[in-house]
């Protein structure tokens, strides 16, 4: 796992930074799997921005992410 990665879930929950974040995020794929759970709460975001952005990471970070989308 990625050091930054408590630092990078955290920061989601900054909207001045958050785009950036899952950016990063879905770069990192699979490593950041722990990540899934804050992704998948902005998938109800009312920011369509966030929403594509979380949907991007989920799919980069692999199938087991990606499944969330499908509920």
């Amino acid at each position: 796992m990625q050091p930054a990665l408590p630092l990078l879930i955290d920061l989601l929950d900054v909207p001045e930074v958050r785009v950036v974040v899952l950016r990063a995020v879905a770069h990192l794929g699979a490593e950041t799997l722990p990540a899934i759970l804050k992704l998948s709460e902005l998938l109800d975001y009312d920011d369509a921005f966030i929403r594509v952005g979380a949907t991007y990471a989920l799919t980069r970070i692999g199938p087991d992410a990606a499944e969330i989308l499908g509920r």
